[in-house]
């Protein structure tokens, strides 16, 4: 079977300014794209609240940068590759948990992909992949509580959606507390992954986990040097060893001092 894409409207913006102007004159109706490795399959299972009648493609803005310097830490480009994150020397030696967490990406998709597409993308529980009108599909029930629930979905409860957070990335951002630059209307902010990721909640009116609101855009993540010692570690478990989704993650940043761990930050 193939699923082919209804017809939609391409803008291209010129800058992140314009970008979030385009998004705010087609409010939900339109949708932000740069690698579209999520975007293009919810748009050719035609889900009925995540379908959008706009893409803004911001691919091109020059936000796929990475740079490095010890005193302000890591700066990351909101569409940087995933690929890239993979392969930078600065990642692998002072960011350990961030570079592994980047290496469950077959190259396919880890050269389309985008960081910040990574941690914002869509649940994968299969009820919403199959278009169930469930919380997060314009619904008001959660079919995995009694349903099928094997997989993407919460151990410890939930609020009004059980499925789990499918990014990779979040984990290792979330213990080398990592902030984000977020444009919108109001010009640019910063938020902690706390404040983007505060757990499922009804934003714009639909449910879902990050607090993204359909005017604003990550343009950038940001992350403090580790101090003097630092290792961090990123494990993932997934019911294959490629092109599939963490079932459960951690990351964690310690300081060590000889053989004693003097602090540390697990996520």
């Amino acid at each position: 079977m193939r699923n082919e894409l209804n017809a939609f409207g391409y803008l291209e913006p010129t800058s992140v300014d314009d970008a979030v102007s385009m998004l705010t004159q087609y409010g939900g109706n339109a949708r932000i794209i740069a690698g579209g490795t999520d975007l293009l399959y919810q748009m050719k299972e035609h889900l009925s609240t995540l379908t959008p009648q706009y893409v803004v493609d911001i691919s091109a803005l020059g936000l796929d940068q990475i740079s490095f310097n010890q005193s302000s830490g890591l700066t990351i480009g909101a569409t940087t590759p995933v690929l890239a994150l993979q392969s930078d020397p600065n990642i692998k030696q002072y960011y350990g948990a961030i570079a592994q967490a980047t290496t469950g990406h077959p190259v396919q998709i880890a050269s389309q992909a985008t960081a910040a597409g990574d941690i914002s993308q869509e649940v994968w529980c299969w009820y919403l992949r199959n278009n169930y009108d469930c919380w997060r599909n314009g619904g008001n029930v959660c079919y995995a509580v009694v349903g099928d629930n094997r997989y993407y979905h919460s151990l410890f409860g939930g609020n009004l959606c059980y499925a789990v957070h499918a990014g990779d990335l979040t984990s290792a951002l979330f213990a080398h507390n990592a902030t984000l630059t977020v444009a919108g209307p109001g010009g640019t902010h910063t938020v902690t992954m706390d404040q983007f990721l505060p757990g499922v909640s009804i934003v714009d009116g639909r449910v879902k986990e990050n607090s993204l609101r359909y005017n604003e855009i990550v343009t950038q993540i940001n992350v403090p040097t580790p101090a003097a010692g630092s290792l961090s570690a990123y494990f993932r478990m997934a019911d294959r060893t490629a092109i599939d989704f963490p079932l459960a993650s951690a990351a964690v940043v310690v300081g060590v001092n000889g053989s004693t761990i003097t602090n540390a930050t697990l996520s």
